[in-house]
């Protein structure tokens, strides 16, 4: 997955994501549920000739790291419905 970060202050962070609209909303989604994040969105200009563009605004912590928390709770996430998933599957 290719990340490029377009911007990166104290309470602003942006940056172009290759992934899948699904991923994104659901990063939003989750960023949003943090009380320190003001609002997080993504947008595209273009479906085809542009890679989407995450923001995320936060108040009192730093947006760059809310953002990185949210990725490492993601990814646990994940990882858990993987097991649970696959210790199911192995029971049928």
């Amino acid at each position: 997955m290719d990340v490029e970060i377009i911007k990166n202050e104290t309470h602003w962070f942006e940056a172009k994501i290759d992934a899948d609209k699904a991923l994104l909303n659901w990063l939003v989604e989750k960023l949003n549920a943090d009380k320190s994040v003001e609002f997080a969105a993504y947008k595209q200009d273009h479906p085809i000739l542009e890679r989407p563009q995450l923001v995320v605004r936060t108040k009192g912590k730093k947006a760059k790291d809310v953002f990185m928390k949210t990725l490492e709770e993601a990814t646990e996430e994940v990882k858990e419905f993987a097991k649970t998933f696959s210790t199911s599957v192995k029971k049928k």
